[in-house]
Order: structure tokens, then C-alpha cells, then sequence
């Protein structure tokens, strides 16, 4: 829920300007929050100039603009990024990698249940991917090595994703693995009734 420090709070506006669910008004000087129409999508904590507003009493952390990339860095990051294919057998340090799936909480969304779940033990990691390669092989042998969904599939004309994932999911089952061994896997859970452990997940 958002939280609005008054002795904070100078009446500025700028969160009732940038509301998208227009909840917020200015009365006699400060804030308002009309709870039942908001979101809690949080735009009005990142630009409050005073830091007046905040999660559950977490304080807001203003941005240190020195550490911003300039537009030149901004540029040439977009232009290399690049989806991982081959992951090395190194190592991920627990704390760095509760590190970046901390930033995950800056992504939009209107589900506040989402906790996320590290694994990085191997035995854990070789298990589902065993369990997802058994996967692979079934629906390879009832889409792909079945004559008779071959011919349903040329009959019925369907779309390129069903050539394309041919070579995918043979490549899978010929290398022996789904993944190429990464160092963790993080699963996103959006329901509290899910226990939040590596056995869950």
C-alpha cells in the first residue's frame, strides 16, 4: 500500500499529475489516496521530489543521477544486447544473484503476489532439467515422430512455429539435456499458497 509521510509531503502534485488511475488529489495542502482506485503501480514513489511517499513505510531511496549512463552508453547497450545461448559452468554468488532478481521488483506489473525463487543447488537444476527433457521426448514422439500427426499438420496447413520447433526440441534430445547447464534458475511464483523454497519450485 502506498504511504504518504505528511511532515514530508509538500503538497507539490507531482503524483497526482503522473497518476494514471487518477486516485490522488492535493486537499488543504497534501496528498490523498483514494485506495479503492489505486493500482499501487508506485510511479507516484519515483517521482516525488521529497521522498514523501513510500511501500508499506520502506522508505524511497532517491536516484544518484552521477551513476546514470549517458545517452551514448544507453545507445551502445541496446545495440549489444543479446540473448544467452551457452552459459559457462561458473559459479553465481548467492548474494549477487538475490542482487539482480532484486532489480525484477522495478518491473511493471499489477500482480503483488510475484516472490521468486533461486535455485542454484546442481542436483536440483539436473533434476528438472531430466524432468523437462522427459517433456521434450513426449511431445516430440505424439507431434513429430507420429505419421499420423505429420500428415494432420501438413492437412491442416498449421503455422511455421510447428516446422521451427522440430530442430529445436531434436537438438534437445540429442545433446541429452534442455538446458545447457546454467549456474540457476529463478522461478517466478504468483501465488502465496505456493511454498516459497527450491522444493516448490
Amino acid at each position: 500500500m502506498i504511504v504518504i509521510n505528511e511532515t514530508e509531503c509538500t503538497g507539490c502534485g507531482s503524483c497526482v499529475e503522473i497518476c494514471h488511475e487518477h486516485c490522488m488529489a492535493v486537499v488543504e495542502g497534501t496528498v490523498r489516496i483514494n485506495y479503492q482506485l489505486c493500482s499501487t503501480c508506485t510511479q507516484c514513489i519515483a517521482i516525488c521530489p521529497e521522498q514523501a511517499l513510500s511501500w508499506n513505510h520502506v522508505p524511497a531511496v532517491a536516484f544518484d543521477e552521477t551513476r546514470l549512463p549517458s545517452p551514448e552508453q544507453l545507445d551502445e547497450l541496446f545495440k549489444e544486447r543479446r540473448s544467452i545461448r551457452f552459459y559457462t559452468t561458473a559459479k553465481i554468488d548467492r548474494p549477487l544473484l538475490e542482487e539482480i532478481i532484486s532489480y525484477g521488483i522495478y518491473a511493471p506489473t499489477h500482480n503483488f503476489e510475484l516472490r521468486a525463487i533461486a535455485v542454484d543447488d546442481e542436483k536440483i537444476i539436473e533434476e528438472f532439467d531430466r524432468i523437462v527433457l522427459q517433456f521434450v521426448s513426449k511431445i516430440y514422439m505424439a507431434f513429430y515422430r507420429l505419421k499420423i500427426a505429420s500428415s494432420l499438420a501438413r492437412m491442416f496447413r498449421l503455422p511455421g512455429e510447428y516446422l521451427r520447433d522440430k530442430p529445436k526440441l531434436e537438438a534437445a534430445l540429442q545433446r541429452g539435456c534442455a538446458f545447457r547447464h546454467p549456474a540457476a534458475m529463478v522461478f517466478i511464483v504468483g501465488d502465496k499458497r505456493i511454498p516459497l523454497s527450491e522444493a516448490s519450485a
